[in-house]
């Protein structure tokens, strides 16, 4: 499901350079609307999904809905407005890419900040908030903060331009007190990361903003010769940096990993094993953050039964997403092609 959730979000600027480009800003920002809706859509039908499988509701309120859609709101903004900015001719795409990566990097140094105002971070119950102070202390890591994020599904992070760490309501259904431990030591252990590698986690978002100032300016005169000499070049080495950083990133992972395991191993792996299947996500299947696959992470245990699953959930929720987009984009073309 991780990997349905970065396409939907890689779509957006897709669907407003796709519809400025045929229409103008009406034509964006239809194809945007409709992106969402298929985004949403994918979303519900997954939720459905998990609720059969695991028996359970998941609990998706209103509210909760609302404070992650403000959470991501000011960088949704940022590329929006870069992106339709420069279409429109209004600035020029350098000054204003360079903006953008500049308000995205004040962006996310005020992350946790955006995120406690509008919600989407709560304070830990204090129980859980001593026990991982606790492991911090004994690993010997500075820790300001410890969260909980409103989201359904299970998993934990780092924010390590806070000093922080977050687990997700999801998280706290699905493991238990042991394996919380456990996961929360590897997140603390992320808390220890360079600067450079801290920095190098920004690249994603650094890419997103200055492919909306690319797109933006590519929709002023689409020419052939303008997509083969500018925007393909940069997207292959974006693809080379980025495979490049991915193994930087899976680095960090095994150490975090590592302190996972030395903290409990067979709890660490029980509890990666818990959040795999409470999010239906594949075991053979790496993430573009850095980490192995499933088998991959606890194959040290490869011996002990019951550790590695015998079958992995299907990757229906990242096709749905895909086919989800494409309807509402194709749906979009028929009307035009109507109207015209």
């Amino acid at each position: 499901m991780r990997h349905a959730i970065v396409y939907g979000s890689a779509s957006g600027p897709v669907a407003l350079a796709m519809g400025w480009w045929l229409g103008g800003l009406g034509w964006a920002l239809a194809f945007y609307l409709a992106t969402l809706a298929g985004q949403r859509v994918a979303a519900r039908v997954f939720s459905r999904e998990i609720m059969r499988v695991m028996d359970f509701p998941l609990e998706v309120t209103p509210g909760q809905v609302t404070r992650g859609f403000l959470a991501r709101l000011p960088l949704r903004l940022l590329w929006i407005g870069t992106l339709l900015l420069v279409a429109a001719g209004w600035v020029d795409p350098l000054p204003m890419g360079i903006g953008a990566l500049v308000a995205g990097t004040l962006y996310v140094l005020a992350l946790t900040h955006w995120l406690v105002a509008v919600g989407y971070l709560r304070g830990a119950p204090s129980a859980l908030h001593d026990s991982v102070h606790a492991l911090a202390d004994e690993a010997g890591v500075r820790l300001d903060g410890v969260y909980v994020m409103d989201e359904s599904l299970a998993n934990a992070v780092a924010l390590p331009f806070a000093a922080s760490v977050a687990v997700t309501r999801g998280a706290l259904r699905a493991l238990d007190g042991p394996q919380l431990q456990a996961v929360m030591a590897h997140e603390i252990e992320h808390l220890t990361e360079s600067a450079p590698l801290r920095i190098s986690r920004l690249t994603p978002l650094y890419g997103k903003l200055g492919l909306a100032a690319l797109a933006g300016y590519l929709t002023r005169d689409p020419a052939l010769h303008d997509v083969m000499t500018v925007f393909v070049p940069l997207v292959v080495v974006a693809l080379l940096l980025r495979a490049g950083l991915a193994v930087y990133w899976r680095r960090s992972e095994d150490r975090s990993d590592d302190a996972g395991f030395e903290h409990d191993e067979s709890t660490y792996a029980s509890a990666l094993l818990c959040i795999h299947h409470y999010n239906l996500a594949q075991v053979h299947h790496a993430t573009d953050g850095g980490h192995r696959a499933l088998r991959e992470r606890v194959a040290a245990l490869k011996d002990e039964p019951g550790f590695v699953p015998t079958r992995s959930h299907s990757r229906a929720p990242e096709a749905l997403t895909m086919i989800s987009l494409l309807v509402a984009w194709a749906g979009l073309l028929v009307v035009r092609a109507l109207i015209e």
